[in-house]
């Protein structure tokens, strides 16, 4: 986001606000991250600044959105396999931190998980 000095980053943008709900969807480019627990700590450090920052706030960890098959195809990083464990992932860690847990891939996954 920008801001008078130039760019900011977006945890200090959400701080200057209010608001009653917060919705996080955070991780497509962490699904390359070797250990997940390293990806579930640094989401959890988000929330805690998020919570920090808006104590009263509603706070919203949403799923990861599955990809096209043709991205699945290339075997790369970023792929449905993947984002399935990292929404678990964040299932669980929406559980611990009492935040709630959405899950828009579900409505958008076709049966053939993409």
């Amino acid at each position: 986001q920008d801001a008078p000095g130039g760019k900011e980053p977006i945890l200090d943008a959400l701080a200057r606000g209010s608001y009653d709900r917060i919705y996080i969807m955070l991780g497509v480019n962490e699904l390359g991250w070797y250990r997940t627990e390293d990806f579930t700590q640094q989401y959890e450090r988000v929330i805690d600044r998020v919570r920090a920052d808006h104590p009263e706030a509603r706070i919203a960890i949403e799923s990861l959105l599955p990809v096209s098959a043709a991205q699945d195809k290339k075997r790369s990083y970023v792929n449905n396999e993947r984002i399935r464990l990292f929404n678990g992932l964040l299932e669980e860690l929406a559980e611990k931190t009492d935040c709630v847990f959405l899950d828009p891939a579900s409505a958008v996954t076709g049966a053939d998980g993409t």
